[in-house]
């Protein structure tokens, strides 16, 4: 095996091994978006509700409230995404046992990378839910203030 083989396979597996440590941040990001919401959600309507003179104050917490509902589900749509492909060892040694050596490195790694960019892809549609979710959430506690002020100062 040549050095250039061996570079490549450590730069795939690196890669690979990488968007692993990807998903599982992205996966705790996403179960601490849901229970942000979720608490945030149940503070909210516990403590919410009370009579308000002003009207538009009870809607705008309305509103934050349903927009925390949506971060928490967007937070569980990031999580839904579990369906990875991993390579697949007897695939893999199927294919290409009988081929030379080369070949066999050359297979390793476009498997190798064809698995990375199935994990990125994966990966990057969990970003976009996380942060619509994470600006579903700010919005949402950003509309629950109001309400929460007005009873201090009046």
């Amino acid at each position: 095996m040549t050095e250039f083989e061996k570079i490549m396979i450590e730069i795939s597996w690196k890669n690979y091994e990488a968007e692993i440590e990807r998903r599982r941040d992205l996966d705790t990001k996403a179960s601490l978006l849901v229970s942000t919401a979720v608490l945030l959600v149940i503070i909210s309507i516990n403590n919410g509700f009370e009579s308000s003179r002003f009207l538009y104050l009870t809607y705008l917490y309305i509103i934050g409230i349903f927009f925390i509902i949506l971060a928490a589900m967007f937070g569980i749509f990031s999580l839904w995404l579990r369906k990875y492909s991993t390579p697949d060892t007897w695939k893999i040694i199927n294919e290409f046992k009988d081929k030379e050596f080369i070949e066999q490195i050359r297979g390793l790694v476009i498997t190798l990378s064809d698995t990375q960019k199935d994990f990125m892809e994966k990966n990057s549609k969990k970003v976009r839910f996380l942060k619509i979710g994470y600006l579903s959430l700010l919005i949402g506690f950003l509309l629950l203030i109001p309400k929460k002020m007005v009873f201090y100062f009046i």
